[in-house]
């Protein structure tokens, strides 16, 4: 099966990226201690969000895209603040529960009720979980000598960073190693590192997401280099 279906118009067999699992009992336990009343297993997917103390992010506190800290007498009780994972610089991930017609982002609770889980297993069962979900939905549009937009269905185009197949496909594809962004939890932008005429235009593309109020889910403001057989990103600058 692809993973592309459909490449710049045109069809290319791309080996689809197959979900893994380090620990079967675990997964199985986990997923089969978290039923639903209808006696559906809970299906858990990652979520990409950033950290706005990161410094990037000082000159933006007052900006709405930052959101509002909680008043102290409004603190949440530990238990239930969300399972929070860092992953690379401003990164951070969450994971959401798919309740049908919306998503939950999963407590810390989940830990106290699942003494076999921790955050490693979560992103090992959601990045198997979005596999599943969008795997076959992933496509790239534009040109490979220029920008690329990846679309996977409207939702999670920013997880995708996290599947290490598709990074190896896109390093081949344009021959280097890349810088990427994602300015919403739908969108990821990627072009080849040192094209400064395609960069420029990353640049121009993640502010205008953040300029436009009408954006939904906005997330970095940065640009990252992804190196060709290196799993995290780095920051190469703020856009704005």
């Amino acid at each position: 099966m692809s993973l592309f279906k459909k490449l710049f118009g045109k069809s290319k067999e791309i080996e689809r990226e197959e979900s893994t699992v380090h620990n079967p009992k675990e997964e199985e336990q986990v997923v089969n201690r978290k039923k639903e009343t209808k006696g559906e297993s809970v299906r858990i997917l990652p979520r990409i969000k950033v950290d706005y103390s990161h410094e990037i992010y000082n000159d933006d506190k007052s900006k709405p895209f930052t959101g509002n800290p909680m008043p102290n007498e409004m603190e949440i009780p530990e238990d239930q603040k969300p399972i929070v994972k860092s992953l690379y610089e401003d990164l951070i991930l969450c994971f959401a529960v798919d309740q049908g017609n919306s998503y939950k982002i999963l407590q810390n609770e989940v830990f106290k009720k699942n003494s076999n889980l921790n955050e490693d297993l979560l992103q090992q069962i959601s990045v198997n979980a979005l596999i599943e979900e969008i795997g076959e939905q992933i496509k790239m549009n534009g040109d490979p000598e220029h920008i690329i937009m990846v679309t996977a269905g409207g939702n999670f185009e920013a997880a995708i960073i996290l599947l290490d197949n598709f990074w190896q496909q896109i390093h081949q594809l344009i021959n280097g190693n890349a810088i990427i962004s994602i300015p919403a939890r739908d969108l990821l932008f990627i072009c080849r590192e040192g094209n400064q005429e395609a960069i420029q235009k990353l640049r121009e593309i993640t502010k205008g997401y953040f300029d436009n109020p009408e954006t939904q889910g906005l997330l970095s403001k940065a640009l990252y280099l992804k190196e060709s057989g290196k799993r995290e990103l780095k920051i190469i600058e703020k856009t704005f």
